[in-house]
């Protein structure tokens, strides 16, 4: 933003001169932005005083810079989720670093293996519809938590997201990456745990341990609606247990 006040010199994107009229407006001061290529500048703003400011707006600059390949490879491998890179029939065709931490394998010998075979056996038809067969050929899948096999037999659990690869790419189809999600499903199931038992105790006399009113009006209230679902009757038959209380 070169400035004719001798101030010195400074840059704003056009995002930036657009926030700024914006914050002049709502002062009541007006910034008046040129056509392209106007010899004044793409904006001048008349202070107090007959003080001149002119603005020329300059394209903003990439967020990220372009890295080199090497780079990439090189956080790829240190990084400490799994990337496997697969070809259309879902063959290895690149493994990082990783896959011996997380699976026990080194990269060098998922080489020329399915993907099927690291998976559990009763969820890689599943996995793969998922993501290759819909999701994966279409772009980026949501993440998934599955099961897949070690190299000592043990599972783990591990959140994986499937990608298409630019076409051509000499790595294959698809790149997939993996993270260990093993403290999180124990975290869930934890809490899924804890839960079951707070419905358990809100619902159970805690004399009798038979359930109490709460269950009876769950219960009552899921019948009725089944009955009228299905066009049927509904009776409730109450029993009085003689000397309970005594």
């Amino acid at each position: 933003m070169p400035a004719s006040t001798g101030l010195g010199e400074t840059f704003l994107d056009r995002h930036e001169l657009d926030a700024l009229r914006q914050w002049l407006l709502q002062r009541g001061i007006t910034l008046d932005v040129a056509e392209p290529g106007s010899a004044t500048g793409d904006a001048q703003l008349t202070l107090p005083g007959g003080l001149q400011l002119q603005f020329a707006a300059t394209e903003p600059a990439p967020l990220t810079p372009e890295l080199p390949a090497d780079d990439y490879r090189a956080l790829a491998e240190h990084a400490g989720d799994l990337l496997i890179a697969v070809d259309p029939d879902l063959i290895v065709r690149y493994a990082s670093p990783a896959a011996e931490a997380l699976l026990g394998w080194a990269p060098g010998e998922l080489a020329d293996r399915t993907l099927a075979e690291l998976l559990v056996a009763d969820e890689c038809a599943a996995f793969i519809a998922r993501h290759f067969v819909s999701a994966g050929s279409q772009g980026d899948s949501a993440p998934d938590v599955f099961r897949m096999r070690r190299r000592d037999g043990n599972t783990l659990w591990m959140e994986a997201r499937v990608a298409p690869l630019p076409a051509g790419s000499r790595l294959g189809r698809y790149v997939v990456s993996l993270r260990d999600a093993s403290r999180r499903k124990q975290a869930e199931e934890a809490l899924a745990a804890a839960n079951q038992a707070l419905a358990t105790l809100a619902t159970t006399d805690a004399l009798t341990e038979l359930a109490n009113r709460r269950a009876f009006d769950n219960a009552l209230r899921r019948e009725w609606f089944r009955a009228q679902r299905d066009a049927r009757p509904l009776a409730v038959l109450m029993v009085d247990i003689d000397h309970f209380k005594s």
